[in-house]
């Protein structure tokens, strides 16, 4: 059985998949971070788990593909998520 199957709470599951739940006190998920390298389609695993989020929580991320720096964000909106593209703007 994979680390996926084995999981027991969706921190555990998360955590199988490099990202690294942070809660507050309550036992909410209020941040993830990235860890490790990207291996499938992150997108759709936030899309799984959509309609459980708080409406109107995001989770941004930086990268780059080698030669520019990108910026997007999901958004989760009344149980569905959206992916938003963005752009850094240096004064």
């Amino acid at each position: 059985m994979s680390e996926i199957e084995c999981a027991e709470t969706l921190e555990e599951v998360l955590a199988a998949l490099r990202w690294i739940p942070e809660n507050n006190e309550s036992g909410d998920i209020i941040e993830v971070n990235f860890t490790g390298e990207k291996l499938g389609d992150d997108y759709q695993i936030f899309e799984s788990i959509a309609g459980s989020v708080e409406n109107e929580s995001f989770i941004t991320l930086i990268g780059d593909d080698g030669e520019t720096m990108k910026l997007w964000r999901w958004l989760f909106l009344d149980g569905n998520i959206t992916e938003k593209q963005g752009k850094l703007i240096f004064d």
